[in-house]
């Protein structure tokens, strides 16, 4: 009974951990294809409250371009940080505005298709009175359907 007691701890603390650890980080499962071309691979909501969000990529696809759509309410997207799954990053400089209903210039990645970890937003609100929250959806191109 006391070695239940103890591994059941164990696994609370430990999930308390990667919580704590996943903090501000918004995790996002899509399923993407196998086949060239545009694909969403990310959602999140940005409410307004913060000007800074980071979206977690799953998945071991490789993008080679981004492009980010919006619907419910404008934002204005100032920069990215884009975080590749071999530890290294590129800094973007967005500074656009995106209309709801809109998509955002095409935004190509350092070194042809890249596998993807996270994305961190840094964005300014814009005053709105229908909606508070902007939905914003990302989309890689995937040029190259062979594995690597």
């Amino acid at each position: 009974m006391k070695k239940v007691f103890i591994f059941i701890a164990i696994v609370l603390f430990c999930g308390c951990l990667q919580a704590q650890k996943r903090k501000g980080e918004k995790k996002v499962e899509i399923v993407t294809s196998n086949k060239p071309g545009w694909q969403k691979i990310g959602q999140m909501t940005a409410d307004f409250k913060k000007e800074r969000d980071v979206m977690v990529i799953t998945g071991e696809d490789r993008f080679a371009a981004l492009k980010i759509k919006v619907t419910d309410a404008d934002i204005n997207i100032t920069d990215m940080k884009v975080h590749y799954e071999n530890g290294t990053s590129q800094q973007i400089k967005v500074s656009q505005e995106i209309k709801k209903g809109t998509e955002s210039l095409l935004i190509d990645l350092d070194g042809g298709e890249r596998k993807l970890k996270k994305i961190t937003f840094i964005y300014k609100t814009i005053a709105n009175s229908d909606h508070e929250k902007a939905e914003l959806e990302v989309w890689g191109l995937k040029i190259d359907t062979g594995k690597k």
